[in-house]
């Protein structure tokens, strides 16, 4: 279904299920355990238009930085997809990064 939204402004970015996970490796003592996954971001979705304004709020610590750093392209991606004007940028290198940033400026 599109919504009267879509047919008057563009598509910017859109973000699906994106996942962005932390290895953490503990040690205790004389030996290390088993590594242990600190979900930051856990399957956020949202879609943001031309002229729209998007606010993530929650309590200290819940991710809203690290989205915003992965979004960006300064976090790697665990999983999920992020595309900025019809372009995959999940997984894309730092070059590809750039390019997109010079075009959002």
């Amino acid at each position: 279904m599109i919504t009267a939204n879509e047919t008057r402004n563009p598509l910017l970015l859109e973000v699906k299920n994106l996942k962005v996970w932390f290895e953490i490796k503990q040690k205790k003592q004389w030996f290390w355990q088993p590594a242990v996954n600190l979900k930051a971001v856990d399957g956020v979705s949202f879609k943001l238009h031309q002229g729209e304004t998007l606010g993530v709020v929650g309590e200290s610590g819940c991710g809203k930085s690290t989205l915003a750093r992965a979004v960006i392209g300064l976090v790697k991606a665990t999983e999920g997809s992020i595309c900025w004007m019809g372009k995959e940028l999940a997984g894309a290198n730092a070059a590809e990064w750039q390019k997109a940033r010079g075009i959002s400026r």
